[in-house]
């Protein structure tokens, strides 16, 4: 959870229990995410999303997130983007397919969600939309088959593409041959990965894209 915002929501007869991606028990830091969770018709849930801060134009950005997770920040305002279901009262889901999963999480979050869990939207289109998002200055996309199934850890089914942008650079440095040190000049080209929005943040501008099989 230091690098990463990714986190399951259980829902047990009105309690809630929110656990990082390593089991830590991080429930009493998301008090607007455990008040909106509980308020949800279900007896029972388990949910995959990724918490994150919006800013005044509804963006999201990791460093927020920190901020309110830090001392005296301002946790009431961490709210949660939702993308997966895997269990809703008592049906196991996992070996569902994704996209039958959704329609489960669409019908639980109803046509207004509580405050405080946004519903990271599936948009299926072209090759454009990794450029669109770069544009936006996300991180990236994660594109999932319909068809799969929900399995934990590495998998094939899904593929996370970042943006990675190159520039170039004039970098001056000295090397000595002899007694007598030499100045020169050199042009290089760096590969480097900008600090951006998490993918939460690509729910609020309806980026979060499954892959059409």
């Amino acid at each position: 959870m230091a690098t990463r915002n990714q986190m399951g929501v259980y829902l047990d007869k009105g309690k809630v229990k929110i656990l990082t991606r390593n089991l830590h028990d991080w429930t009493v830091k998301f008090p607007t995410i455990v008040t909106a969770v509980a308020e949800l018709d279900a007896s029972d849930a388990i949910i995959d999303g990724e918490a994150f801060v919006a800013d005044d134009k509804g963006l999201s950005h990791f460093s927020s997130l920190q901020r309110a997770l830090g001392r005296g920040g301002r946790r009431q305002d961490i709210m949660i983007a939702v993308f997966d279901l895997l269990k809703l009262n008592g049906e196991d889901l996992r070996d569902r397919p994704l996209v039958d999963r959704r329609k489960a999480l669409v019908n639980l979050l109803g046509e207004t969600p509580p405050n405080g869990i946004v519903l990271s939207d599936e948009i299926s289109r072209g090759s454009d939309i990794l450029a669109q998002v770069c544009q936006f200055g996300f991180e990236g996309i994660v594109s999932k088959l319909r068809a799969s199934p929900y399995r934990s850890g590495g998998r094939q089914e899904w593929v996370k593409t970042k943006c990675v942008l190159s520039d170039e650079f004039i970098v001056i440095a000295t090397s000595q041959a002899t007694a007598t040190a030499a100045w020169g000049v050199s042009s290089w080209r760096m590969s480097r990965k900008e600090c951006w929005s998490s993918p939460a943040a690509l729910a609020q501008a309806s980026m979060h894209a499954p892959a059409q099989t």
